[in-house]
């Protein structure tokens, strides 16, 4: 999702989350977005793996505000920095630069209904 040592999304990575945007404004409950990086240091602008993936988490959310999710929808914005790697086994790898988006159930609201399609 992110180059090394960097905040920006990947071109794959932006177009992702515009296409996500409206899928999450039909949704009810809040939403929550982390981000992360992988287990390399980061010492850019005077700046550490906390602030980094605070920034990844917050481009995410000003990406999906500009795709139509209403602002209010986003309760917490979070930087986990290399705390908890996607993969474990290689802390360098670039699959740990990510964000999280959660859409968090409301006390009391059902679930959401979902709806299975076979592919033949």
């Amino acid at each position: 999702m992110f180059a090394l040592g960097s905040a920006a999304l990947a071109p794959p990575a932006q177009a992702f989350i515009a296409r996500l945007a409206p899928i999450l404004a039909r949704l009810s409950g809040p939403i929550a977005i982390s981000g992360y990086t992988d287990a390399a240091p980061y010492h850019g602008n005077g700046m550490s793996n906390w602030e980094l993936s605070t920034e990844r988490a917050n481009t995410a959310r000003s990406l999906l505000v500009a795709s139509e999710l209403p602002e209010e929808r986003v309760v917490r914005v979070s930087g986990h920095a290399d705390h908890d790697l996607l993969l474990p086994a290689e802390p360098l790898a670039a699959q740990n630069r990510r964000v999280a988006i959660l859409v968090e159930r409301v006390a009391g609201a059902p679930p959401p209904a979902t709806t299975a399609s076979a592919t033949p």
